[in-house]
């Protein structure tokens, strides 16, 4: 005689019962692995400043469905008595791009930070987060506020301040600055970084325009970057005319160098 099982008898009570549990249980467990409350917990105010930097760092590369929850807590870290967590934190919201828009007021706050470095990041982010197609008051609060930054006493602040202009769709403010940093003779960091910069951009009528003047300027290094930057994007009639009005100078060697340049350009026959 063999024995059979009788197959499980379960009361609905006690599938709500199981139900309820492993909804708890899941709960919990995304609580206590959730990185955005985990890294919450290192920026509170007891924690050593490297372990809130690292931790408002982190909070830039949370995953998605953390994304809201991280963009609220990096804003409130803006209020950080340590300029490194502030730094970091401003930083972390770039990473969310549009979505941490309404990041834009506590961002613009940064701006004239005290440190030089929270203000670089500040100038660079808010291109990345403030919409380029919104011509409401607050995208005129941040162009005014980046208008004002390209007078900044650092050069790299004025570039990343130009850059974001840029991408909000001012180049006609940005032009001369971004001009002058990528033609600099003495930052070769700055140069460089303007020059690759420069070659993003979708429209550089402005800054053709900018650079025709430097390419008549007293500085050789100068006058040899902008003559470069302009024959690579601008037109070839702006090029000679710019080397044209370089043999009014009143420098020999200035005339000595566009006649020799538009020689090389366009060889008499």
């Amino acid at each position: 005689m063999g024995w059979k099982l009788g197959r499980p008898r379960f009361r609905l009570s006690t599938m709500v019962l199981l139900v309820a549990l492993c909804a708890a249980a899941t709960w919990a467990g995304m609580n206590f692995l959730s990185p955005t409350r985990r890294l919450a917990r290192l920026l509170r105010p007891g924690q050593p400043a490297y372990l809130r930097r690292e931790a408002a760092s982190a909070l830039g590369g949370v995953p998605s469905w953390e994304a809201e929850a991280a963009i609220d807590v990096l804003i409130s870290t803006l209020g950080d008595p340590s300029p490194r967590v502030r730094e970091y934190a401003i930083s972390a919201l770039g990473t969310h791009g549009g979505r941490a828009r309404r990041a834009v007021p506590a961002i613009l706050a940064e701006v004239g930070d005290p440190d030089r470095h929270v203000r670089y990041s500040a100038c660079a982010v808010l291109g990345m987060v403030a919409p380029p197609d919104d011509r409401g008051p607050e995208h005129e609060e941040v162009v005014a506020a980046l208008r004002k930054a390209l007078g900044d006493v650092d050069p790299m602040n004025r570039l990343v301040a130009g850059i974001s202009l840029c991408q909000l769709g001012d180049a006609q403010s940005a032009a001369s600055v971004l001009a002058l940093c990528a033609t600099d003779p003495e930052d070769e960091v700055v140069a460089y970084q303007a020059r690759i910069w420069i070659r993003r951009l979708k429209t550089t009528g402005p800054l053709a325009a900018a650079l025709v003047p430097l390419a008549v300027s007293e500085q050789p290094a100068r006058r040899r970057a902008a003559l470069d930057l302009l024959i690579e994007f601008a037109a070839p009639e702006t090029v000679v005319a710019a080397l044209r009005g370089a043999l009014e100078a009143d420098d020999p060697e200035i005339r000595r160098w566009a006649g020799e340049r538009l020689e090389a350009l366009a060889p008499a026959p």
